[in-house]
């Protein structure tokens, strides 16, 4: 869906639609695995290795669909 906003000119103007997540999981999760190993193998501070794993979180929670409910045959033959 375009949304009307145009970086290269700067430009936004709202529409009220709803914007496509573009940017796949794998690309996502590649860059928050070299991160880890940075925080690993060399001397980061308190502060920076709290941001990461703050950053961490709101990754899984945006690729987390929590409108997605998965059901097995057993939840709807057991009657509960």
């Amino acid at each position: 869906m375009r949304s009307g906003i145009d970086f290269a000119r700067g430009e936004a103007h709202l529409c009220g639609g709803n914007l496509a997540l573009t940017v796949s999981e794998g690309s996502v999760r590649k860059y928050i695995r070299v991160m880890q190993h940075v925080i690993e193998h060399y001397e980061v501070d308190l502060y920076t290795k709290q941001r990461v794993d703050g950053l961490v979180n709101s990754t899984d929670s945006l690729f987390k669909n929590d409108r997605v409910t998965v059901f097995t045959l057993d939840d709807f033959i057991s009657g509960d």
